[in-house]
């Protein structure tokens, strides 16, 4: 479904041009219908950057990007406008990602409308607006709500429910849960999870919490200083991995893992 071959990008030092620093580099992976791919690594590792490039947000300086079998590498603003409605992206931040002055309902619908999906306010627009605040475990009450009405796991829902409601392909989870309590996390978790078997999009999971990972990818590529370390099926790197880096970040996760356990038993 997607597929990144030897993607580079950098960024000029100085005014001349003749030093750069590397965000990434050399990064290859595929992921396929139906998958995620979870990447975790540490903050500033290039994980948001390597995000933008996969949803061609940002041009790679060097590389290949391929969707659905075509190169979408060097496509015009305008020519990705036909592929954005397949190619949908949940940030860390969800209140960020709707107008805080519309209501629930408008900012579900409003992505249908762009993409002209359906029409305003038709039979169609809110049967799509009502079966998708079903899957994502809203009430009709949220939608005649705004944003700030709404307690932050219930608008990562709507977020949920205005990506999904466009049917994509892939789509990019950029620290969804980040900014959610441990409860509400793993409730988006089981609902993100529960609607990529119903849809089949394959899936792009970026987090440093190595747990919210592991719960919600099939493969996981491990990340550092720009470039991908290691990658494998998931209980493979958590449990025997290769690199030191990537051993340290497990070593840490399990140690948090005996943690939580004793403080929860006393």
């Amino acid at each position: 479904m997607i597929e990144l071959d030897n993607i580079s990008k950098s960024y000029r030092k100085n005014i001349f041009g003749n030093q750069r620093t590397d965000i990434v580099k050399d990064i290859s992976f595929r992921i396929k219908k139906g998958e995620t791919l979870g990447l975790i690594g540490a903050s500033g590792c290039g994980k948001t950057t390597l995000a933008k490039i996969a949803t061609r947000l940002m041009k790679p300086t060097t590389g290949q990007i391929k969707f659905d079998g075509n190169d979408i590498t060097e496509l015009s603003e305008t020519e990705m406008r036909k592929m954005r409605r397949h190619i949908q992206v949940m940030f860390q931040n969800p209140e960020s990602a709707l107008n805080p002055r519309i209501r629930i309902y408008d900012s579900i619908a409003e992505i249908m409308r762009i993409h002209k999906i359906h029409k305003k306010n038709t039979a169609d627009e809110k049967r799509k607006v009502k079966e998708l605040i079903e899957i994502v475990g809203l009430q009709e009450e949220h939608l005649i709500r705004y944003p700030g009405e709404l307690s932050g796991g219930q608008v990562q829902r709507a977020v949920l429910a205005r990506v999904l409601s466009v049917d994509p392909k892939f789509i990019v989870a950029d620290e969804p849960t980040s900014m959610l309590d441990v409860s509400v996390q793993a409730q988006i978790l089981k609902i993100l999870k529960d609607a990529q078997k119903e849809y089949q999009f394959a899936c792009l999971f970026i987090s440093h919490n190595i747990g919210v990972v592991k719960a919600v990818s099939d493969r996981i590529a491990v990340m550092n200083e720009g470039v991908i370390l290691e990658e494998g099926e998931t209980n493979i790197i958590v449990d025997f991995p290769k690199t030191e880096f990537a051993k340290e970040l497990m070593y840490n996760y399990y140690a948090d893992f005996y943690v939580d356990a004793d403080l929860v038993a006393n």
